[in-house]
């Protein structure tokens, strides 16, 4: 292999030799070259890090407790969790007044108290307690915690009073 490049290498500088009266370096070739360029500096010049040069702090400073009240940590597990008995007891509701209900209706006659995390969890009971008509949709609006106004494509999902017991 190192005699095959030693040919190859000698050929194109032969190639080369042949053209070079013809192809001065000053020739334009047509086409436009980007240059580059690099700065050159001496090995010695360049330093290696040392991980034992950085200083890190180590101390630990003491704080006092902070104070949690029920309240707020009922606040965020309300916030990170989705409320299913709120919305069970709300389609509860609804379906004692109302043979048929949708996901649609249910917030237009009660809040989503979680906004979207609402409409997901409808959506969720309805996949279990409700009847999904494949290939139809409906358009919801809720107010989210922003107090402005949402909407969104979702299936459609009806909720009956033949299966209001299992909301209970």
């Amino acid at each position: 292999e190192q005699r095959r490049l030693n040919q190859l290498l000698k050929q194109a500088q032969s190639e080369a030799l042949a053209l070079r009266d013809e192809f001065t370096a000053q020739r334009p070739i047509g086409r436009d070259l980007q240059l580059t360029t690099s700065r050159l500096r001496s090995w010695s010049q360049w330093k290696l890090h040392d991980p034992r040069s950085a200083h890190v702090d180590g101390s630990v400073q003491r704080n006092d407790a902070a104070s949690i009240s029920l309240e707020s940590v009922g606040d965020l597990v309300a916030s990170s969790e989705i409320d299913f008995r709120t919305l069970r007891r709300d389609l509860h509701d609804l379906l004692a007044i109302q043979p048929k209900l949708s996901i649609a209706q249910a917030l237009s006659q009660r809040e989503a108290p979680q906004g979207l995390g609402s409409v997901i969890g409808y959506l969720s009971l309805g996949t279990r307690h409700g009847t999904v008509v494949e290939g139809e949709q409906e358009t919801a609006h809720w107010r989210g915690g922003d107090g402005q106004w949402r909407r969104a494509r979702i299936p459609l999902v009806w909720f009956t009073q033949e299966k209001r017991h299992e909301l209970a």
